[in-house]
């Protein structure tokens, strides 16, 4: 916390990413305890303390930058305000007086700063929350100039998609409040020790801290004032929780686990904290590794090398920034073609689209992997939209940004689409002659079976979702037989469940229900010019077996394949690996 990161330094919407990273930094620090790395050190504590800059009277002085340049210590920072620092004090032998030295140490520290910044008009004082704190210095201009709480603020408010909110009506004074960033979160301050101690004993020491944690704040507790109103005498702890919790209201109902927990639960060894510590929650932003990435706009370029393979891009559809990912071919010279990737419905190109993507530049195409708007991490309001015709005009979209890439071919486009965004890869290639191929997988080519069919076996759901999109209110994706939600035949809420990602909303807006009922991309499939790649599931029983059939016949250059599967496996266990050569043979065989 607090070094410096450049917006330039970050990709965002990589959760699967970040998280196999996670995983494996877990999995490597079990290793490095395996191995004794950790052996015949010393037991050591070191203090970290946060201090809020105040003027003669009391009152915030928003100047953190200035006391830095000022003092120029290695062992000072920024923090989330500018009216704040941090002091990180080296490490002590955890034995004899150790807390005692570590106080004289800090006096010390104190007692050279003063002088210094006194000249600045201000003053280092150590409280929980500083009473004098106002609304208007817990805005984002108050943030502090480091380009990271910014990024912070912002990406939290991007994963949260709704406002932040603290509310603390139990206290002297009710306290309630909403606000579009985290700033508030400055308004707190803590004294940290830090412990090294042997893997062993690692699990004794958190459990003892877990245990006198309750008698630890009442004795400390130092924060009875939060917006100048009286809340608890330690309101610090709830703040935190409250502003720094990401999960929708949808996560919350379900237990999901907060990102900020003071702990919860004893725990067995040190890899049972790494299990916890953000496995189960979307990246707020990934550090870039190894140059690999870079965040491109339209018709920007980008230099790329073998294992510099994917970028991350935005291009704008209807005015809405929407965001993907570009993969290059490595090795390649001139023009290339361009494979324009969608996911299903209510489905994110972070739901295990990365295979087949990864496959497809191997072979030697360029793939721009991209969300719908009101999806994943493109913008959009209201979230989880869902619109046939504008899934069409964001495929459009896409397709257009790929021809803005001077090192891609403008007349080898090909649309490649799962399930009902095969449907908008049908319409798109019919739109625009230009189109070199299409690659339809499981396609939803005829959402009036599909209707019909929900009525006969599920009549009671039918007429809850008739009520439902008369509102445009929001339903579930996917559901058990007689339950309600948009899929509810046999096995869809589990195959769902096989194929997304941690974090994934089972949740859309129901309003395009009525037009679905004119949804008939079949009918249009004797306009297609291009060739045409169809892969069908024998036991897929989301879409028409009929409307595949017709596909097939009607489109003049069609190769239609089947598959031992369901709607869902082309995307886990063994199943994809045939699919998958299938495409890259179709792709580096036919005439594109």
């Amino acid at each position: 916390m607090g070094e410096r990161v450049e917006a330039s330094a970050l990709v965002v919407g990589h959760d699967d990413e970040v998280r196999r990273r996670l995983q494996r930094c877990v999995a490597a620090l079990q290793r490095m305890v395996d191995g004794g790395w950790f052996i015949g050190h010393e037991d050591t504590v070191g203090m970290e303390v946060e201090f809020d800059l105040v003027d003669p009277l009391g009152r915030p002085r928003l100047i953190n930058g200035a006391v830095l340049a000022r003092l120029g210590r290695a062992d000072m920072q920024d923090e989330l305000g500018q009216f704040s620092v941090e002091l990180n004090l080296a490490p002590r032998r955890l034995q004899g007086r150790v807390l005692h030295d570590s106080e004289r140490d800090l006096t010390n520290v104190l007692d050279g700063c003063r002088a210094r910044i006194e000249r600045l008009g201000a003053r280092l004082v150590a409280v929980g929350m500083l009473p004098t704190l106002s609304a208007e210095q817990l805005t984002v201009e108050r943030i502090s100039a480091n380009p990271r709480y910014a990024l912070l603020c912002s990406r939290m408010r991007a994963v949260r998609h709704r406002p932040f909110r603290a509310r603390i009506i139990d206290g002297c004074e009710p306290v309630e409040f909403s606000t579009d960033l985290a700033a508030p979160d400055a308004a707190t301050t803590s004294l940290q020790l830090h412990l090294r101690v042997p893997p062993d004993r690692f699990a004794a020491y958190y459990n003892a801290a877990q245990m006198i944690a309750g008698a630890q704040v009442a004795v400390a507790a130092n924060s009875p004032y939060l917006l100048t109103r009286q809340a608890w005498q330690e309101t610090r702890i709830t703040l935190c929780e409250q502003l720094l919790d990401s999960r929708r209201p949808r996560e919350v109902r379900a237990g999901a686990p907060a990102r900020v927990r003071l702990g919860d639960r004893w725990v067995n060894g040190h890899i049972d904290c790494g299990d916890a510590g953000g496995l189960h929650h979307r990246a707020v932003w990934s550090p870039r590794c190894h140059n690999r990435r870079r965040k491109l706009s339209g018709g920007d370029h980008f230099p790329m090398t073998e294992t510099n393979e994917r970028a991350d891009v935005t291009f704008l559809s209807a005015g809405a920034r929407c965001a993907g990912w570009l993969y290059r071919p490595a090795n390649t010279d001139g023009k290339v073609p361009c494979v324009v990737m969608a996911h299903g419905v209510a489905l994110t190109r972070h739901d295990n689209l990365t295979p087949y993507a990864e496959a497809l530049a191997r072979a030697g195409a360029a793939v721009l992997v991209y969300d719908h708007r009101y999806l994943g991490d493109s913008e959009g309001e209201p979230r989880q939209r869902f619109r046939m015709s504008e899934h069409l005009d964001d495929r459009l979209a896409a397709i257009a940004f790929a021809r803005t890439l001077d090192w891609i071919d403008p007349d080898r486009i090909i649309v490649w689409g799962f399930s009902i965004s095969a449907g908008s890869a049908i319409e798109a290639a019919v739109a625009d002659a230009r189109v070199a191929g299409a690659i339809l997988l499981c396609p939803f080519a005829d959402a009036r079976w599909r209707l019909n069919r929900e009525a006969r076996v599920h009549p009671r759901n039918a007429v809850w979702l008739v009520g439902r999109a008369i509102r445009d209110a929001m339903i579930p994706v996917a559901g058990e037989p007689g339950d309600h939600g948009a899929l509810t035949f046999s096995g869809e809420l589990d195959g769902f469940r096989s194929i997304v990602a941690p974090g994934w909303r089972n949740e859309m807006r129901s309003g395009a229900a009525f037009a679905l009922w004119f949804y008939r991309p079949v009918v249009h499939t004797r306009k297609l010019k291009c060739p045409v790649l169809i892969q069908a599931g024998q036991r897929d029983i989301t879409v028409s077996a009929r409307a595949i059939d017709q596909l097939a016949q009607r489109a003049p250059r069609a190769v239609l394949k089947r598959y031992d599967v369901d709607h869902f496996q082309p995307f886990y266990g063994d199943h994809p690996a045939q699919i998958i050569a299938d495409q890259v043979d179709w792709l580096t065989g036919s005439d594109i």
